[in-house]
């Protein structure tokens, strides 16, 4: 129960703590000698008062007497944590100084001081020396520590013999203890063996009783279940007949769907060639109707040459070989005409019969896949039926089994009552075994974990020790530097000890030099630590293109306070004539706000002028709003929406992918979308140009 002894402070020793604040009667040291041997154990004997609590950080140090604080120590030790501690009450505590650590005879009067982590010294003993002494033998015993059989401490006859005497009393009271426990147990386990007799007699004679009652209840059952037996195979006979009926009826139902398949295939490549007709006569129709309006044109240029023919006639009604040539024309044109009429109600016809075939194939087609659909239904709903009776078969067959079963445990009753046990057991271990199972897998989890752990804090104690080991290294090579500075001081201050001697030898002069104060046992207390240097953050030597327009001009140390407050170019004053605006050939629909509509200025005619646009003035070139493009080559380009100017030597078709960067295009409509549009917004608008185009092929199989 004894500390390392160190002649280094202790962590939690505070500042200095004067006399007239400290409070030493909440600690008090016994047995304290006028004087202690040097250079041999010393055993501290103190106690712990109820006005103090312990700390594991509390230590108990050797004083000179004259100490003026806590840090005054010539060595110390710390006290022990007492176990099973209880808040107010008094504890009894020793601590043994080794004999290396106590200081020699030097005439020095010293006490022990009871410091806690506070740095406060909360109890102080009566002085004593370290001188050797000659006690006679009958006063002192060596004994041998407890703890470490190498050390011997030396005490009087009656402190060993008090010390002796109050073991022997603890441990009298201890065993009295025990011998009340073992009773009180012992009484315990009587009554409770009474009361598990009493219960265990009570329960034996219940399970007889209910056993009795069991064995003529199951006699009752035996004639119930043979009835019902008889009963079960009758049902039994009855579903396996109707099951033979439902089988046959699926084979068949089968069979039907395998012809309607057949069909539908048939009717499959029937409307696929009907579909090729449908195409071909389409075709032949739109050149039917091709040929009958050259016919109606070849009517219409007959009937105007037959208006002229008759005209003719009647100017030269006089020549009748001119009045017959013109008759045997106009009859031919007029057969001519009929004919042609005739044709076009025969292609009339014809388109009419071929849409009315066309039309009952459509039928057909549509009459064929309800058909099919409904033969579908049928199946489906017979091997529902099929399912369903062969489960009502097995659930009957499992219930003749549990009754037969039943009817051959009543045999016997404690047969009955045993294989109920056993069932209860095989339960039991079945839970077990699942338990363990799961136990065994969270066990494995944890384990997996727990290596995953193991693994992460390895990699970290690898990377904190390559730091550590950097820190070691740049610490050796400091040391060594300091072992390199110190070897020249100690070099230069020998040379300044011979110049001295020569100097003294030669003028009869002496001087005495100052040795430097070493030290012998360093302070515990770290100094302060050196104030640390704020580092600043490194400037751009170019700026931030993506800041304001103020904190880049500020970070651009290059620009005078004039360059730094001139506006941005603007475009050189308007010429004479108007500039036709040029934009983005995606720029469909522009967003509201971006853009001033063009005004309509009539030129004069019923013609429209073209959409113009003036170069505004400095004021006005600050508007964001302006999206008019300058044709002239010497004019910067200014982006309307990010302010960024161009050279004039910029390629316009660059410029316009520049503007159209700042928008998303839709690629079916060319619809515009701001950057900061959402993609689940963005996409689905692009999904609404396909969903409703999809063709679905899946009804047709």
């Amino acid at each position: 129960m004894t500390s390392a002894c160190s002649t280094g402070g202790p962590a939690g020793g505070g500042g200095s703590v004067s006399m007239e604040t400290s409070n030493f009667a909440h600690v008090i040291f016994q047995n304290v000698g006028k004087s202690f041997l040097p250079q041999a154990a010393l055993e501290c004997h103190y106690t712990l008062t109820p006005f103090i609590t312990p700390n594991a950080k509390d230590w108990v140090g050797i004083f000179k007497v004259g100490w003026s604080s806590a840090r005054d120590y010539y060595t110390f030790l710390w006290s022990p944590m007492p176990e099973n501690y209880t808040e107010g009450s008094t504890v009894h505590r020793t601590i043994i100084f080794q004999g290396y650590y106590i200081p020699r005879s030097d005439g020095e009067f010293y006490q022990f001081c009871y410091v806690t982590h506070t740095g406060e010294i909360r109890g102080a003993s009566t002085p004593f020396q370290f001188r050797p002494a000659t006690p006679t033998g009958e006063e002192l015993l060596t004994v041998e520590d407890d703890g470490n059989s190498d050390i011997l401490v030396v005490t009087t006859k009656s402190g060993l013999l008090e010390q002796r005497v109050e073991e022997v009393q603890q441990e009298c009271k201890e065993l009295q203890k025990a011998l009340r426990l073992v009773t009180q147990e012992r009484d315990q386990l009587h009554e409770k063996q009474r009361i598990q007799n009493q219960e265990l007699q009570k329960g034996l004679w219940e399970e007889k009783e209910e056993a009795l009652a069991r064995v003529r209840q199951l006699e009752q059952d035996l004639l119930e279940i043979t009835q019902k037996t008889l009963l079960k195979e009758t049902e039994l006979d009855c579903l396996r007949n109707r099951l033979q009926k439902v089988i046959s009826e699926r084979d068949s139902l089968q069979t039907q769907l395998k012809n309607e398949r057949d069909e539908r295939e048939h009717f499959k490549s029937h409307v696929r060639s009907v579909e090729l007709e449908n195409t071909k006569l389409s075709a032949e129709l739109q050149m039917l109707k091709a040929i009958e309006l050259n016919r109606e044109v070849t009517i219409a240029q007959y009937q105007e040459e037959l208006h002229r023919l008759r005209t003719d006639r009647d100017a030269h009604s006089t020549d009748a070989g001119i009045k017959r040539e013109y008759k045997e024309k106009l009859h031919q044109a007029e057969e001519q005409l009929q004919a042609t009429r005739q044709q076009a109600a025969m292609l009339g016809s014809e388109l009419r019969d071929a849409s009315g075939g066309r039309e009952r194939t459509i039928a057909e087609m549509y009459r064929a896949r309800q058909e099919a659909e409904d033969l579908q239904a049928q199946l489906t709903k017979a091997q529902e039926e099929c399912r369903h009776a062969q489960n009502q078969l097995d659930r009957m067959r499992n219930q003749a089994s549990q009754e037969v079963g039943r009817v051959s445990g009543g045999v016997g009753v404690s047969s009955e009552l045993e294989a109920e046990l056993q069932k209860e057991i095989e339960e039991l271990r079945l839970r077990l075994n699942m338990a363990a199972e799961h136990y065994k897998e969270k066990y494995r989890e944890c384990q997996r974990l727990r290596r995953q752990v193991i693994k992460l804090t390895e990699q970290q104690e690898t990377q904190q020790g390559a730091q550590v080991t950097e820190k070691d290294r740049e610490v050796s090579a400091l040391r060594e530097s300091l072992v390199v500075v110190t070897k020249e001081k100690e070099r230069l201050e020998e040379e300044l000890r011979q110049f001295m001697h020569r100097g003294e030898a030669a003028g009869g002069r002496r001087s005495e030099g100052k040795e430097p104060m070493v030290l012998r046992y360093p302070l515990p207390y770290p100094q302060d630590p050196l104030p640390l240097v704020p580092h600043q953050p490194a400037e751009l030597r170019f700026g931030n293109p993506y800041s304001e327009q103020e904190t880049r001009d500020g970070a651009d140390g290059a620009l005078s306070p004039e360059q730094t407050c001139r506006p941005p170019p603007l475009a050189p004053p308007p010429w004479g004539g108007p500039v036709v605006c040029s934009q983005p050939s995606r720029s469909l629909s522009p967003p509201d706000g971006l853009e001033n509509p063009a005004e309509e200025r009539p030129n004069g005619g019923d013609g429209e002028a073209p959409v113009v646009c003036d170069h505004q003035s400095p004021e006005s070139n600050e508007s964001p709003t302006s999206f008019c493009f300058d044709t002239r080559a010497d004019v910067h380009k200014r982006c309307p929406l990010c302010e960024v100017i161009f050279p004039p030597q910029f390629e316009q078709s660059s410029f316009e992918r520049h503007v159209e960067s700042h928008w998303r295009v839709c690629p079916v409509c060319n619809e515009q979308f701001p950057l900061d549009c959402e993609q689940h917004l963005y996409e689905k608008h692009v999904h609404t140009h396909f969903d409703g185009n999809v063709l679905n092929f899946d009804n047709f199989d």
